[in-house]
């Protein structure tokens, strides 16, 4: 029989691996991304972090990991919304997903900051976010996160809801695919 902390964090390791696995589209209404990351580093932490120069010098059309620092000045700028995915090195969905999000980076061009960030070196910021499964793609304008997606998608899907939620192009007639499916 296993020993108490074996059996939960043998539980707690099904958990995630379930939940890494499933996939889920959840909408968030106007959730403010800044509002959200500042309440975390207001109550969490006590280091500044500094303004960088590197507001929006992310080559577009390219996927670029970053840091909490990075993150808080991205947001500051609005010129282009966000594309941002929460992932970790050792989640299956999520390296299947990181080929397709290069491709969608690539497709989406210089609409779109295609943005990374691993949660475990940046686990304040999952928690801030409410990221509580592996892939999280969170679709971010004007600061706010407009729609989140959970789950490896192949990049057409992610241009499609980049498209609609970011871009505005229209929602498409065939809800069949499941993309746009609201969810509480």
């Amino acid at each position: 029989m296993l020993q108490r902390p074996a059996a939960v964090a043998l539980l707690l390791w099904a958990f995630a691996a379930l939940t890494a696995t499933v996939s889920s589209f959840v909408v968030v209404g106007s959730t403010s991304a800044r509002a959200v990351w500042r309440h975390r580093n207001a109550c969490t932490s006590s280091r500044a972090i500094g303004s960088s120069s590197g507001a929006g010098a992310l080559r577009m059309g390219a996927v670029r990991e970053i840091t909490g620092a990075e993150f808080e000045v991205e947001l500051a700028d609005t010129s282009s919304p966000i594309l941002l995915d929460i992932f970790a090195v050792w989640c299956g969905p999520c390296v299947m997903l990181a080929p397709e999000l290069e491709k969608a980076a690539e497709e989406l061009g210089g609409q779109v900051r295609v943005l990374k960030i691993d949660s475990d070196k940046e686990d304040a910021i999952t928690s801030a976010l409410r990221v509580y499964g592996l892939p999280t793609l969170l679709y971010i304008k004007d600061g706010q996160i407009v729609y989140r997606t959970e789950g490896a998608m192949p990049a057409e899907a992610i241009v499609e809801v980049a498209s609609v939620k970011l871009l505005g192009a229209p929602e498409p007639d065939d809800p069949s695919d499941g993309l746009f499916i609201e969810t509480n």
